[in-house]
């Protein structure tokens, strides 16, 4: 089945108001993914336009004006990515991007990609006015653009709405029942089998699975709502002075996916603090494969603290491997102490009450 919007060439805005049905919202998830400096995310798009086989020409230009940026740049996308958006950019079957893949015939890359490209090329079939040119889409543009329709779009997400859907149902029906999400988050992506992930803030998150039959498209693996912990600090899992029992509860909130910020503030903050205890370093090391898998850039302060302050080598190993894994845009830093000065502690004579309520925030 094929999605196609019936007019071509209006301005990239208009796909992105407030006035788009609940398909062009859909297509906004996967213009997101597209724009992301991730090529994890960015496959993962090209992927689903692909399978599902997306004909709309707006989206394409965005995949193809990303492949382009990405051969100027050499080496910026790797090449299972790169073919992924040839992939996604024939299933248009328009002309219009005949010209953009003759021209990668000419330059110096992969000859299995060329390969690709010439298979791409027999599949575009009608004409098309309308030639796409690199530079035609401004992606700086395309990310305001899309955060400016996210943030005038009306909200419908709410408690009882979540709660309405079920294993089973694609990602239509969640946009349908809760509206956009306030942040997307490939989970993970394999040759066989990737994952996304929903966050509604102070609400629940949503992981999808792709699917192919009976039809391809992402539907609903699990849903959650965002948990809330009440009670004092020190008593939190994360807290925990047997290594053991940390260890099992970070690996069962990898294994789950349902971490909250707490939880990860919490791991960063045994990180800063039992840095030099031989017993936590295979909790720690596990502690480090956790504040990676979140997609921000907030922990990597004390990831490098850990590197260079840890005096076992295993510790410094994982926080390196992580590092790698991290993003390096300018978020804010987790600092030591943090989690206690977010928190209301009332002193009652020697012991202190934590109240704590925390969900999901960006």
């Amino acid at each position: 089945m094929k999605y196609v919007l019936s007019v071509f060439y209006l301005p990239l805005l208009l796909l992105f108001t407030n006035t788009a049905n609940a398909l062009d919202d859909e297509l906004r998830i996967y213009a997101e993914l597209l724009t992301k400096e991730n090529p994890i995310y960015i496959k993962v798009a090209a992927q689903t336009i692909y399978k599902k086989k997306i004909n709309n020409t707006e989206l394409t230009d965005i995949a193809a004006e990303v492949l382009a940026r990405s051969l100027e740049n050499k080496n910026q996308l790797d090449f299972d990515t790169q073919s992924w958006l040839i992939k996604s950019i024939a299933i248009n079957e328009n002309k219009r991007y005949q010209p953009f893949l003759n021209s990668i015939l000419k330059m110096k890359v992969n000859n299995k990609l060329k390969k690709h490209v010439k298979k791409s090329l027999r599949n575009l079939w009608y004409s098309s006015e309308k030639i796409y040119q690199k530079g035609d889409i401004n992606l700086t543009t395309v990310v305001n653009n899309l955060a400016l329709a996210k943030k005038e779009t009306p909200s419908v997400n709410s408690l009882n709405n979540f709660n309405q859907l079920m294993f089973g149902n694609s990602i239509n029906d969640v946009i349908n029942k809760s509206g956009l999400p306030d942040q997307v988050e490939v989970v993970f992506s394999s040759r066989r089998h990737s994952m996304l992930k929903f966050k509604y803030h102070n609400i629940g998150n949503i992981n999808f699975n792709f699917v192919s039959k009976p039809e391809s498209n992402w539907i609903i693996k699990q849903t959650y709502q965002d948990k809330v912990f009440t009670g004092e600090l020190t008593s939190h899992p994360m807290m925990n002075k047997n290594q053991s029992i940390l260890r099992s509860y970070i690996k069962e909130r990898i294994k789950q996916i349902d971490a909250t910020q707490l939880d990860r503030d919490l791991a960063a903050e045994r990180l800063f603090t039992d840095l030099s205890n031989a017993d936590f370093i295979d909790a720690l090391s596990w502690s480090c494969k956790f504040l990676a898998l979140n997609n921000t850039a907030r922990y990597r302060s004390v990831l490098e603290y850990t590197v260079k302050n840890s005096p076992y080598n295993k510790l410094r190993k994982y926080a390196k491997v992580a590092l790698k894994q991290t993003k390096s845009d300018n978020e804010e830093q987790y600092k030591k102490g943090d989690v206690f000065k977010s928190q209301t502690i009332k002193e009652t004579g020697i012991s202190a009450e934590i109240k704590v309520q925390t969900a999901e925030t960006k």
